[in-house]
């Protein structure tokens, strides 16, 4: 396998960009496309130097490739040298092959996850998707994904956004959605969101009644919390850091429940682990 980057005009004057495997078939020179990037023109206009960008594209994939072709010859040695044994070696070898074993899967286990983890965002901390009208087909994804930890709403319109027109959620299929994803998934971390507590002086309560088990002061410096507004009328913009959690504290205290603010690890029962599995 030789990658390289690949440059092309365009028939109406545009440089195209992808990576591109070279190989012979029958003397011939073969190009099998990897990956594409789109117009030059278009990359341009988001780095610096764009192919600074793709030289760094092209590295992480060969270094992918190693990996793979490190992991494929651990395990062709393995199937080799067991073959070339007699019963006796084999024997004495079997306590060193668990060992073999275990420090393959674990490679495999890390590539497989390198793998899943390629996309278009998978390189960033965190992707947020805001839109209005969404439900259904959101819960049957979590139901099947599982997720370690969920954030629904209520969707809030923002009058400088595509969405400023479009009607807001409501407290009500909030906390009714809550309820649900509660019980699809028992383990999941649910916050009672910032937003619900904007569109209803309790929200936040009736959202940690409904199944929520999650709440997330703002401690953003007071300075700075303007230059993150994801929708109108945000409740707690004004409040000092200490004064924000010391309000939520009250609130679910009200409710009969207590803030901690230790490690926030989830933690899944049997079942949870053993459904899954399954599902994978």
């Amino acid at each position: 396998m030789s990658l390289f980057i690949k440059k092309y005009k365009t028939s109406y004057g545009k440089t195209h960009c992808s990576i591109v495997d070279g190989y012979r078939v029958n003397g011939k020179i073969k190009h099998k496309t990897i990956k594409k990037y789109g117009y030059l023109e278009d990359l341009e206009k988001q780095f610096d130097d764009p192919f600074e960008f793709l030289n760094s594209e092209l590295a992480n994939l060969k270094k992918e490739i190693a990996e793979y072709n490190e992991i494929k010859k651990l395990i062709t040695d393995e199937i080799e040298l067991i073959e070339l044994m007699s019963e006796a070696e084999f024997n004495d070898y079997i306590d060193n092959l668990d060992k073999v074993i275990l420090d393959i899967k674990e490679k495999v286990s890390s590539f497989e996850i390198k793998a899943l983890l390629s996309g278009e965002y998978d390189d960033d901390n965190c992707f947020l998707e805001i839109h209005p009208g969404a439900g259904g087909t959101e819960v049957a994804f979590i139901r099947d994904f599982q997720p370690d930890m969920c954030g629904i709403g209520p969707f809030i319109p923002h009058h400088a956004t595509p969405f400023g027109e479009e009607p807001a959620g409501t407290l009500e299929q909030t906390v009714y959605l809550l309820s649900i994803i509660r019980l699809l998934v028992p383990s999941v971390l649910l916050p009672a969101t910032t937003a619900l507590g904007t569109i209803d002086p309790v929200g936040r309560e009736k959202g940690i009644l409904a199944g929520a088990n999650v709440v997330m002061p703002n401690l953003s410096p007071v300075a700075v919390r303007k230059k993150y507004e994801l929708y109108e009328n945000k409740i707690c913009t004004g409040e000092e850091s200490a004064q924000c959690r010391g309000c939520l504290a009250g609130r679910m205290a009200s409710i009969g429940f207590e803030i901690v603010t230790d490690r926030g690890d989830v933690k899944r029962t049997q079942a949870a682990c053993r459904k899954q599995t399954v599902g994978k």
